[in-house]
């Protein structure tokens, strides 16, 4: 029984000490400033900004078979989000609010000096992603959300209905009582018109 545990916490050990090897290839490391929390990067190429942002409950390394291919076109920039690997984690659920979170990739246009960037989100950092996007449209270049639908849209920020219109094919005075709400009497209802 003994012998059995002891290779496998040495398999496992070594599979970490690869995985650690691995890690190392992707690019440079480094630490943003977000408003006093510490949130760890790794980034790689030259070219356009590229912020890529993990889900829950992964960290920076998920986007180890990407970043290779992107960063021959991009900068790339792969997060810790906070809270997650080498990245601060602050205490109290407060400081996980998604205002803290847009924050965060904001502070990494302004670490890397730019204006603008293309934001791409897996899972937990897709939500985080569309918020940045909503919340500044002017700093997003493009946004990449590969396993999420849009978020809904509040009833607040929804487009007003026009009033209804007639459909095309009704004549004038059928088209006034259909704006109204009132169907046309049975003999005055035109027949569509094919052609």
């Amino acid at each position: 029984m003994s012998r059995c545990l002891f290779i496998a916490v040495f398999l496992l050990l070594a599979t970490v000490r690869v995985r650690a090897d691995e890690r190392g290839d992707l690019g440079d490391e480094g630490f943003v400033d977000s408003d006093g929390v510490k949130l760890h990067y790794v980034s790689a190429g030259k070219g356009p900004l590229v912020v890529l942002l993990h889900g829950f409950p992964d960290y920076s390394y998920t986007w180890r078979d990407q970043m290779p291919a992107l960063a021959k076109h991009f900068h790339i920039v792969a997060l810790d989000l906070r809270g997650y690997n080498k990245s601060d984690q602050p205490k109290g659920v407060e400081n996980y609010a998604m205002e803290k979170l847009v924050g965060d990739v904001a502070a990494v246009l302004n670490h890397f000096k730019q204006d603008k960037a293309t934001i791409i989100g897996h899972d937990w950092g897709g939500a985080i992603a569309w918020a940045f996007a909503m919340r500044h449209p002017e700093q997003t270049e493009r946004l990449v959300i590969p396993h999420r639908r849009p978020p809904p849209i509040p009833a607040a920020a929804r487009p007003v209905p026009a009033a209804p219109t007639a459909p095309p094919w009704a004549p004038a005075p059928a088209a006034a009582t259909w704006a109204r709400g009132e169907r046309a009497p049975p003999h005055r209802r035109a027949a569509p018109t094919w052609g």
